[in-house]
């Protein structure tokens, strides 16, 4: 087997120069994805600030929530497609202050509530509007409580990976090819999956970083090439160009599959044979 050489345009000091391997086009594609997913990854935060709010609201009510009496004013059925919905509008005083909040009613408690009907309302007197609960059976105090708190762990778990996939990972390429030290990696294993448009791969490979920086321990890493890419010709044992952080060896990518590749600048270029 013949040795393994870099490719020349590595061997430039850093940072070196770089591009994206498709050209403007994954560029633009880049961002026309990420202007499509900012306004999905605005609504995370605003999602988790509502579910801690809520989590706040309740304890307080729980905790430190005082009992008031509190008079429904009055009765709404209306009719949607999954069948009536029932709600009822009520007032309660905190502190000489005069409040006003709707409720939701189940079918029962609808047919028996009357308007001007006394009812309990558990308030934190911190948070009045907001940190109540009333006294009846189709409003439980942590009915929507773990609804929201769901979903805004979902919705956040999505915009984390969105975060990851068209930010976090795009940069640490980028720096990788930017800032990288070249070493020879070892292919260990080539998974191959079929997909609609073509055959995709899973390589594994091993690879061992310099003993002059901070870690000397063999590392790892993987890369899936997805259509229009291919890797049909990598097979166990090959040995391919890996780039490292030197201050962080596990973070690698298999330069042939990168997104970015490094430029050779005229300065660097060897010059023409006479």
């Amino acid at each position: 087997m013949s040795p393994h050489t870099f490719e020349p345009e590595l061997d430039q000091p850093t940072p070196r120069r770089i591009a994206a391997r498709e050209g403007c086009a994954y560029g633009c594609g880049l961002w026309g994805v990420r202007l499509f997913c900012l306004p999905h990854t605005l609504v995370g935060p605003f999602l988790a600030y509502q579910a801690v709010r809520a989590v706040v609201l309740s304890l307080g009510v729980m905790l430190a929530g005082v009992e008031v009496q509190g008079t429904v004013t009055r009765k709404t059925e209306t009719q949607h497609r999954k069948g009536p919905y029932y709600s009822a509008d009520y007032v309660f005083t905190v502190n000489n202050i005069q409040y006003s909040a709707q409720t939701v009613l189940d079918a029962n408690e609808y047919a028996s509530l009357q308007e001007g009907q006394a009812i309990r309302v558990r308030v934190w007197e911190a948070f009045p509007q907001n940190g109540h609960w009333p006294g009846l059976s189709g409003s439980p105090p942590y009915g929507s409580l773990g609804g929201l708190c769901f979903g805004a762990l979902l919705w956040n778990g999505i915009v984390l990976f969105m975060v990851w996939k068209f930010y976090v990972h795009p940069w640490r390429q980028r720096q990788l090819v930017r800032y990288g030290v070249p070493t020879i990696g070892v292919v260990r294993e080539v998974k191959v999956s079929q997909e609609k448009s073509g055959p995709a791969y899973r390589i594994r490979y091993d690879f061992t970083p310099e003993r002059s920086d901070l870690f000397d321990d063999p590392s790892s890493g993987s890369v899936r090439v997805s259509p229009p890419k291919s890797a049909a010709d990598v097979k166990a044992g090959d040995m391919l160009t890996v780039l490292y952080d030197p201050r962080r060896p596990r973070r690698s990518v298999l330069y042939r599959f990168g997104d970015y590749k490094a430029v050779l600048t005229a300065a660097a270029s060897p010059p023409f044979p006479p």
